[in-house]
């Protein structure tokens, strides 16, 4: 199914057949960004289905295109702060150093305008 462009069906019968690494190398083949996504995405799905929620962490770090927000809605409450505790803080750390670059933006931008301002007030 692979080969023919038939991804989806490429993992689902992969996952079907027990083979979680021939549906992860299925999962990487399309060059879409948001098909890739898709496909990690039901291969989380399956791995909760089966009872496998250990291996997220693994699946977060050999997709490459999901984050702990995607895959936390298949995890059980009582295991997600101990088992994604390091995960958690990481992308916490990701997403303050964001705010910080976009405050700085920010800045930088209403310094930029309040210059205008001075200039149109002069002419």
């Amino acid at each position: 199914y692979g080969l023919l462009g038939m991804h989806q069906e490429a993992v689902d019968v992969a996952l079907a057949t027990g083979d979680v690494q021939l549906a992860y190398h299925n999962a990487n083949r399309p060059t879409s960004e948001t098909v890739r996504r898709k496909l990690w995405l039901s291969i989380a799905r399956a791995q909760e289905a089966a009872g496998k929620v250990d291996s997220m962490r693994d699946l977060i770090e050999k997709s490459g295109t999901l984050t702990i927000k995607d895959v936390l809605q298949f995890v059980q409450e009582e295991s997600v702060v101990s088992e994604f505790k390091t995960d958690i803080c990481r992308t916490l750390d990701e997403y303050e150093s964001q705010i910080k670059a976009l405050r700085s933006e920010m800045d930088t931008y209403r310094k930029a305008s309040q210059g205008f301002k001075e200039e149109l007030r002069k002419v």
